[in-house]
């Protein structure tokens, strides 16, 4: 049976399916664009922003509150708030609750799944700024902890290459979004994901490329309101992937993962993982449910 990409009941409001966000850092600059678009994505949302720093080695636990990165400073760089406006206008004037966490500390992944588990965070959105930033998450048992226990989706961002927000305007441009679908996993929540991110990144001109590689393509029918491209090439389907984001361009690229076996579990060493290595360009990985 073909995959639909409609969902099996009404989506939630977009701004809900991003309430909390959670953005993990080890504080160095390459995370800057990391930062930028979780701090731009909590805005849109109005929802929580919960910054927790998580050192790649475990060694630098017990960091002071000054050396998190600043949400009021670069929010009044963006022009969204006054130079002298206090921490407290950040959901006065914008509706966004800011969280700081040290979280750090020998198992850092355990100590971020445990968070994301008690406090219903729906979106990670991690920078992808050196292979090590990134084996960090996608290799060893404690990530697959993490991702086990969490099931959560995450917005991979490389600090070089494209994205959707300008750290240094806040101005977003999603332009085009590029979605690999198949008969499995279904693709339907990462395209209503990727929906719902549009809509509340107010983008409503996103048009979407569904590709797919190799055989008999699926039966795809149209969401209500979105605008869609099929796509279908033959061969390797990660070259197909960065093939098409060539020609195509996007913001962004979604890819719908094994949720079920461990997100980052599956993850590791997969078609998903390849693409957020090799694509320059920010990466939604969406687990199945």
């Amino acid at each position: 049976m073909a995959p639909s990409l409609a969902s099996s009941s009404s989506p939630a409001p977009a701004a809900s399916v991003f309430s909390h966000i959670l953005h993990p850092t080890d504080f160095s600059p390459e995370a800057f664009p990391a930062f930028a678009h979780a701090v731009r994505l909590a805005v849109a949302a109005k929802g929580h922003l919960t910054i927790v720093h998580a050192a790649p080695d475990g060694s630098a636990a017990g960091y002071e509150w000054e050396q998190f990165p600043k949400v009021r400073a670069l929010l009044a760089k963006w022009g969204m708030l006054p130079d002298w406006a206090t921490e407290d206008a950040v959901f006065d004037t914008l509706g966004v609750r800011v969280m700081k966490a040290d979280l750090a500390g020998a198992h850092p992944a355990h100590g971020i799944a445990k968070y994301v588990e008690r406090h219903d965070c729906n979106l990670i959105v991690l920078g992808t700024h050196s292979r090590d930033g990134l084996d960090l998450w996608v290799k060893g048992s404690v990530a697959a902890d993490l991702a086990r226990e969490a099931r959560t989706p995450t917005l991979f961002v490389p600090n070089t290459g494209r994205g959707i927000v300008n750290g240094q305007t806040g101005a977003v441009n999603l332009g085009k979004v590029l979605l690999p679908v198949d008969f499995h996993p279904d693709p339907g929540r990462a395209f209503d994901l990727a929906c719902a991110m549009a809509e509340v990144l107010d983008e409503p001109s996103v048009e979407f490329t569904l590709l797919h590689v190799g055989g008999s393509p699926p039966s795809l029918p149209a969401r209500a309101g979105a605008r869609a491209t099929q796509v279908t090439l033959d061969g390797s389907v990660v070259e197909g992937v960065l093939e098409t984001a060539n020609l195509a361009d996007p913001g962004l690229i979604v890819m719908a993962t094994q949720g079920r076996q461990g997100f980052l579990d599956a993850l590791r060493g997969s078609t998903t993982e390849q693409v957020v290595r090799k694509a320059a360009r920010p990466v939604l990985a969406v687990p199945q449910i």
